[in-house]
């Protein structure tokens, strides 16, 4: 699905230094359009589509446990884990999976944090920090789950400010909510979800009163990935129309293709994350793409790849490769295993009905989609899943579909799957129309999309497709027009519409990559503009 690339040496005019560069041009076919809405759109209490705060307890009645040991900054916080959500991750609790499980809700963490100096306040620049401060999913695995004494150093972290610091009488100075949440352990690799949240009192002080949840906001998010290290490393280490803008998974494919092809002759020729910056509006014609090493170590080699159009960055990466192989050497969580993640789509593509993507997707005529009417129910007005003054936390929106490429050619590749993370209806156009009044058509562009690579594609078999997978997608919030994707790919059993549901099916299926994305709201009008000059993209 990517255009031809060719290589050409280029010379850096910062540096003076020859690397590689990959041209090429952007095929108008791959350009999309996206309906609905315009910015200043925001999701918030009491709508019962808005999240809530997923903490259980309250600051007020939060008993104080000591920190983890090696943390070197614990007398100046308090830490009140939240046992409710604690006991979530017990072996015999009901989120525990199975082979009948639809998804599964991985390992969960929550607590109450508040600086000890009184003199102390939450700032923007402390959030950076207070989105680090969890119990990632290995240390809450249970002892027969997980490694020996480790370290987990973070390869990647990716946040968004959601909103401004309240200062109010509502909401707490020196105190806030934390919740984490991890899903996939895959050879050491594993990914952690924060949120941190606006606390109605300190620890210990104040009294619970009744609407405190509603009162109550999510200042920041942030997703990370993490490796798993024997901790006698680290010590070593101590002392040493519409139809204007192109598809950004289409884009990021291009970079990600640029990069296989810098690494096919490295120890590292995998790709095993990607963060891409969309700073302007790629346009349907030539293109380079410079690549450039900047560290290349045993374990991983860090690469950043830069597309440029009329000599101007459109979009730029930072990229990690290493070594994705089905032999694993690390710690990895997978079926039969209770705490491991099934598949979350609850139909089988035999059984499914596929049909052209949007209008506004110009490639629609190469591929076909069949949505989950399962998963698309949960988003009802009327569905348990929404929330309300008395919810803790909250589902938010999703969406899921079984995706075939129709070329009985085409397969399932790693230069593709940049492009499949960003297929998907996002969470505004999954809102109800009460819930987005009087707004118009609008556009969707991506401003940072990052994408992990989690496991090595399959060969074709009786037990994966070649040119199907399944994707799905969960959004939870919308802040003035930006709002928040959270994807996963994974393997289906046979191509939509050909095979027969077998016993077992989800067992073997594998989740082969996530993305988490921040994207915007931007009336159309902005997009058609775009579509007539070079300029910002915001």
């Amino acid at each position: 699905m990517a255009p031809f690339l060719q290589a050409v040496n280029v010379k850096d005019s910062s540096s003076n230094e020859w690397g590689k560069a990959y041209t090429g041009e952007i095929d108008p076919e791959w350009l999309v359009g996206a309906p609905q809405h315009a910015p200043g759109l925001t999701i918030a209490p009491p709508s019962s589509y808005a999240r809530r705060i997923p903490l259980y307890t309250h600051p007020s009645t939060a008993i104080v446990r000591p920190g983890r040991r090696v943390w070197k900054f614990q007398p100046y916080i308090a830490l009140a884990p939240d046992p409710t959500i604690r006991a979530k991750n017990a072996p015999d609790h009901p989120n525990r999976t199975n082979a009948d499980t639809i998804g599964g809700e991985g390992l969960e963490w929550g607590a109450w944090l508040t600086f000890h100096d009184k003199r102390d306040e939450i700032t923007s620049t402390s959030l950076a920090f207070l989105v680090d401060i969890f119990t990632n999913m290995p240390n809450l695995m249970p002892p027969s789950e997980r490694p020996a004494l480790s370290w987990f150093p973070t390869i990647v972290l990716a946040m968004e400010f959601k909103a401004p610091i309240p200062r109010s009488s509502a909401h707490a100075k020196r105190t806030v909510g934390l919740y984490s949440s991890g899903k996939f352990l895959n050879d050491g690799r594993h990914d952690g979800y924060v949120e941190v949240w606006t606390a109605p009192c300190d620890i210990g002080e104040g009294e619970e009163v009744a609407g405190w949840r509603e009162n109550q906001i999510c200042v920041a998010i942030a997703t990370q990935m993490a490796s798993i290290i024997p901790m006698e490393v680290n010590m070593k280490r101590g002392k040493s129309e519409t139809k204007l803008v192109p598809n950004g998974g289409y884009i990021l494919a291009l970079l990600v293709d640029a990069c296989i092809q810098h690494q096919s002759k490295t120890n590292h020729q995998d790709p095993i994350h990607v963060t891409a910056h969309f700073l302007r509006s790629s346009q349907p014609t030539q293109f380079e793409i410079r690549v450039r090493t900047l560290r290349t170590g045993r374990g991983f080699t860090n690469l950043t790849a830069e597309l440029y159009q009329q000599g101007t960055v459109t979009v730029s990466t930072q990229q990690i490769f290493g070594i994705n192989s089905t032999e694993s050497h690390g710690l990895t969580l997978t079926p039969p295993s209770p705490y491991a993640r099934r598949i979350p789509l609850y139909t089988h593509p035999s059984t499914a009905i596929g049909q052209p993507p949007r209008e506004v997707a110009g490639f629609r005529q190469y591929m076909t989609l069949a949505t989950d009417s399962v998963i698309m129910e949960k988003n009802e007005p009327n569905h348990p899943n929404r929330a309300n003054a008395s919810t803790v936390g909250g589902a938010g929106l999703e969406w899921g579909a079984w995706f075939s490429f129709k070329d009985q050619g085409d397969q399932i590749t790693k230069q593709s799957l940049p492009f499949l993370v960003d297929i998907f209806a996002g969470l505004p156009f999954l809102m109800p129309r009460s819930e987005r009044p009087d707004l118009g058509t609008s556009w969707f562009p991506t401003m940072v999309l990052a994408i992990e690579f989690k496991a090595p594609i399959p060969h074709f078999s009786s037990d994966h497709a070649n040119r199907s997978v399944g994707i799905y997608f969960s959004g939870k919030f919308v802040n003035d027009g930006r709002h928040d994707s959270n994807v996963e790919v994974w393997t289906a059993p046979c191509n939509v519409g050909e095979g027969k549901e077998t016993p077992g099916w989800r067992e073997k299926q594998v989740c082969l990559a996530t993305a988490t994305q921040m994207a915007y709201i931007v009336p159309m009008e902005v997009n058609l503009q775009r579509g007539k000059k070079k300029g910002s993209k915001l």
